[in-house]
């Protein structure tokens, strides 16, 4: 017996332990964690690259709601501009101030002696000016004193080398010290025009005689101040070709000159716009607005919902960027051209990807912005406006979003591999303690046994095994019997090895020794097995079948549900604003009879009113021709009033000779008559100031002449008028009187149609009621469907995942072909909606 059991323990050479669970644990694990993270990656992929398209679209719109609304403020600014410049064109305040400063300046010269000195004086001193002015390194002050005319130098010598205030202030002098006509006209009109500017965003205000294109007034007090715009010099700048557009527009339309370098603004750029002067008809200057670039640098740097680096620029035709940099200083301006501007200055609105001016990636959305429109398409001035957002920037959610999805990722993967563990740890187990039994069985140790950890078939498998075993040991007696049956059992271990990978196909051979029984029962084993996963398989095929099928009809009644909702929803707030506009008819019903009645009731009192003022209009007409009398009157009383005038304008002239031959007879007395030469100068200045007051007074009596002949006409009309309103009022009083007879059917025909409307009112309330809960049942149904829907996706999911998890066992060849319902040639059994979409699918 010792040396039975001896050689019962000693193991066989040549044996190695068989770890079939191992591997079926693997193939469990590996492909419980593929069918995991394949849908985990698809739809991380999915939702990534979906909501980039989404961000993108998303930026896209807002760049070009935020680039609409700016190019509607900046066409907006130009048009402001445009109506401004109309209204002050068409202005007597400009044709009256275009026509005394115009004759005021062709006088400069008469009553200032040109003397050769005296201009060369005045030269000299421009020069100083301009040199210590330092107007930039593009303007020649030699050459652009030679080109003034003897006005202009007259002139910008008062107003520019010997104006006390500082460079940039210039605009402050109201009146230079000597005593012309074209001083004392500057006086009374640049306090006035001054508060003009005052309530505008424009830099300069310019007029220019049309005949002769002399810049009259400037009200900065540039160098172009003066000049003769038609010159080879002026006209080559941007004012000078303002002027001649305007001058060249017999219409009467304004004139638009894009910003570009300006000779007299030390290198910056000028923007210019211009509208002829008429006078009574007659074209009589130019009025010319230089433009602030402070109110389009306003609406271009406003960076409302573009991020932190977004930003809106302006290209013009000649691709250069409208902002500081160009308008302080033109050869620092950047020039910028890719496919969005020039699309953009072709006419074309389009959001795209590019690179802007520092070559950063953006997106970028541009449309044309037709700053100036123009009489003819030729003089029309276009811009590019450009609104970015560096990708970066709209980027970054979507970077957030990954570092999200990854993390989720791996969160799910590491729960779905502690969950494949458990599970393959589980189906596994039975059949590992089973392959360990026979391995220790294998080797010599026959008192090894199966551990039952479960009550399936493998279980009933191993507690045959340890009932077999015991049974077999007990019949063992000689050494080779026991050969024999470790021949057997290491034959049958070998089998049920492989059988233990996944190969169900394999059966183990039954033979006449003690292994035989085995042999049938590791048979019987697998024939249950290759049932168990062959009904398995089959059913969940069913399953994945049916629940597809599912899923889609009630992805189609969800999608039917969600269309009935919405149409609900909409009849349900088509009623409700019908019960509304029904109740507010009601109510406007019963307002309109109240207001018939007392329509009739002022139709009474209007009755009254009428013959009241009939009465009143007959007196109005005698208190007119009373006034009449009066203003006729005033007219004769004026007229000997310039006669007065008349007299003082000669005694003035006189009082001015005098004191020219008492200037004289004062400088013949020399010493002696200085101080009488000084009272006599005074005197002169009186006589002038005098003279210069009486001309005044006379235009004032002059026009108060052709008023008060204006008047009488008015008074005369306005009696006619009042004649005929009297019989207006007449037949007025008349309408009254039947619109008093309608009113009285009206409010009885609105009553009646009060009653009807309230109980249409009373029908609506109800139809909304129903509608209402009819809305909330559809809105649950849907709710309920698109829940159901997404169970049976869950249920078909977990079918897939079954039908993987069984597909790692081989199985024969004879067993069932599940069956799918697209390729079967018998006829699939399902309900009509199942049905309908299965052959709208096909």
């Amino acid at each position: 017996m010792d040396q039975t059991q001896g050689h019962m323990n000693r193991p066989t050479s040549g044996t190695a332990p068989v770890a079939g669970s191992g591997t079926i644990r693997r193939k469990l694990l590996g492909g419980l964690l593929v069918i995991a993270l394949i849908p985990l990656v698809v739809l991380g992929l999915a939702a990534y690259f979906l909501s980039e398209r989404v961000v993108i679209a998303k930026t896209g719109e807002q760049l070009e709601a935020v680039r609409g609304s700016q190019a509607r403020l900046l066409r907006q600014q130009f048009q402001t501009w445009e109506k401004e410049l109309a209204t002050f064109a068409d202005s007597p305040l400009s044709a009256q101030a275009l026509n005394e400063l115009r004759a005021a300046f062709l006088d400069v010269t008469k009553e200032i002696p040109p003397l050769p000195a005296t201009l060369d004086l005045r030269r000299e001193e421009l020069l100083s000016y301009y040199d210590s002015a330092n107007f930039g390194k593009t303007f020649d002050g030699q050459l652009w004193v030679d080109s003034l005319s003897n006005a202009a130098v007259l002139l910008q010598s008062q107003y520019l080398a010997n104006n006390p205030n500082p460079l940039g202030q210039k605009h402050k002098l109201d009146r230079a010290a000597e005593l012309t006509a074209y001083n004392a006209s500057h006086a009374i009109h640049h306090p006035q025009l001054r508060a003009w500017l005052d309530h505008l965003d424009i830099r300069d205000l310019i007029l220019a005689d049309v005949e002769t294109g002399a810049v009259v007034y400037s009200y900065l007090k540039q160098p172009n101040f003066a000049v003769n715009l038609k010159s080879d010099v002026a006209a080559k700048s941007g004012l000078g070709q303002a002027f001649a557009r305007a001058a060249a527009n017999d219409a009467g339309g304004l004139a638009f000159v894009d910003f570009q370098p300006d000779a007299v603004s030390r290198n910056e750029s000028a923007c210019f716009l211009a509208a002829p002067v008429f006078d009574n008809g007659t074209k009589a200057g130019v009025v010319i607005w230089q433009m602030q670039f402070a109110p389009i640098a306003n609406i271009l740097q406003d960076r409302t919902g573009l991020g932190t680096s977004g930003e809106t620029l302006a290209v013009g035709p000649d691709h250069l960027i409208r902002d500081g940099v160009m308008l302080a200083d033109q050869d620092k301006a950047t020039k910028f051209q890719n496919d969005v501007s020039l699309n953009a200055l072709d006419g074309n609105k389009v959001t795209m990807a590019s690179r802007n001016r520092k070559g950063i990636a953006v997106l970028t959305s541009a449309e044309p912005v037709t700053v100036f429109k123009g009489s003819t398409p030729e003089s029309a001035t276009t811009w590019a406006l450009l609104t970015e957002m560096s990708l970066t920037e709209i980027n970054q959610p979507l970077r957030d979003l990954a570092r999200m999805l990854l993390g989720l990722g791996a969160i799910a993967a590491l729960l779905v591999a502690l969950a494949a563990l458990a599970l393959s740890q589980r189906m596994t187990r039975q059949t590992g303690s089973i392959s360990r039994m026979l391995t220790q069985i294998g080797i010599g140790n026959f008192d090894a046994r199966a551990e039952v950890v479960s009550n399936d078939e493998l279980g009933h498998v191993a507690t045959s095994l340890n009932a077999m075993c015991d049974n077999t040991l007990s019949l063992i007696q000689t050494k080779d019997e026991r050969d024999q049956i470790q021949h057997a059992v290491q034959k049958l271990k070998e089998e049920v090895a492989i059988i233990a990978s996944g190969d169900l196909s394999r059966e183990a051979e039954v033979t006449d020794d003690v292994t035989g029984g085995i042999a049938e029962s590791i048979n019987l084993m697998i024939f249950q097995l290759r049932t168990l996963i062959g009904n398995m398989h089959e059913t969940v095929t069913q399953v994945t079948t049916s629940a597809d099928d599912i899923r889609k009809t009630a992805e189609y009644m969800s999608l039917g549900a969600d269309q009935q909702a919405m149409q609900i929803v909409s009849t349900s707030s088509s009623i409700n604003e019908m019960a509304e506009s029904i109740q507010q008819v009601s109510e406007h019903t019963e307002q309109s009879a109240i207001v018939a009645n007392k329509a009739r009731e002022n139709a009474v009192h209007g009755t009254e009113s009428v013959r009241n003022t009939m009465r009143g209009m007959d007196r109005i007409r005698d208190q007119v021709q009373d006034n009449a009398k009066r203003i006729k009157r005033l007219g004769e009383t004026s007229q000997e009033v310039g006669e007065i005038v008349q007299l003082i304008g000669d005694i003035a002239d006189r009082t001015s000779i005098l004191a020219l031959n008492a200037s004289i007879q004062a400088a013949m007395a020399g010493e002696a008559g200085r101080g009488f030469g000084v009272v006599a100068e005074e005197v002169e200045r009186l006589a002038e100031r005098a003279n210069h007051a009486t001309k005044q007074i006379d235009s004032l009596i002059k026009a108060m002449q052709s008023e008060t002949s204006e008047a009488i006409m008015a008074m005369e009309i306005c009696t006619q008028e009042v004649v005929e309103g009297s019989k207006i009022a007449s037949e007025a009083g008349m309408a009254l009187d039947e619109i008093d007879e309608v009113s009285h059917d009206l409010a009885e025909l609105l009553q009646s149609i009060t009653t009807a409307t309230r109980q249409q009112a009373r029908g609506a309330d109800s139809v909304t009621k129903a509608m209402s809960s009819i809305s909330t049942v559809t809105q649950q149904t849907t709710a309920s469907t698109k829940r159901a829907a997404e169970s049976v996706g869950n249920l078909a999911a977990l079918a897939e995942a079954l039908r993987d998890s069984v597909a790692a066992f081989k199985l024969p060849k004879l067993l069932p072909r599940p069956v799918n319902v697209f390729d079967s040639p018998e006829p699939y059994q399902m309900n009509p909606i199942g049905s309908l979409i299965l052959k709208a699918l096909k």
